[in-house]
């Protein structure tokens, strides 16, 4: 019953279509292939968006060949986002260190936050066979993290 009346609207929404002027048609199609165009680019974004989220959260590259800065983060926390920014603005320029969050909103992020018995607001820095090296406590300058990321560098 249901696909009939589904049928139904869609015959009389073609006859409506069919009768229109070509001038009008014409910018029923170009709106519809205008909202294609958005909703691709929409789905695109939101794709795109999740694989860095989900890059950003990824903590099996600890110990993988490459230093990694591990952020312990809430993203409810203004302070965890203030020593993001930082972090990644000590970051820039630097290709040879990878930056993970441990978000302790997720059970990988409070299982991680446990296992290295640390508080929120908080960096963990690891060489590249994952050993920790460092571990640094609470927001600090950008000056500070750049000095902590050259250690890391050379270790």
């Amino acid at each position: 019953m249901k696909s009939f009346s589904i049928r139904t609207t869609l015959q009389s929404q073609f006859e409506q279509f069919s009768s229109l002027q070509p001038q009008k048609k014409r910018r029923l199609i170009i709106k519809g292939v205008g909202a294609l165009v958005i909703l691709g680019a929409s789905a695109g974004a939101i794709s795109a968006y999740d694989i860095r989220q989900r890059t950003l959260h990824d903590l099996t590259v600890i110990g993988l060949g490459k230093p990694v800065i591990v952020q312990i983060h809430d993203p409810s926390c203004s302070s965890c986002r203030q020593l993001k920014s930082r972090t990644l603005a000590a970051l820039k320029g630097t290709e040879n260190i990878v930056f993970r969050l441990a978000d302790v909103t997720t059970r990988q992020g409070r299982e991680f936050q446990r296992k290295y018995n640390v508080e929120t607001i908080t960096l963990l820095l690891f060489d590249g066979e994952g050993k920790r090296i460092n571990t640094i406590r609470g927001v600090q300058s950008t000056d500070h993290l750049k000095n902590a990321v050259s250690q890391i560098s050379s270790s």
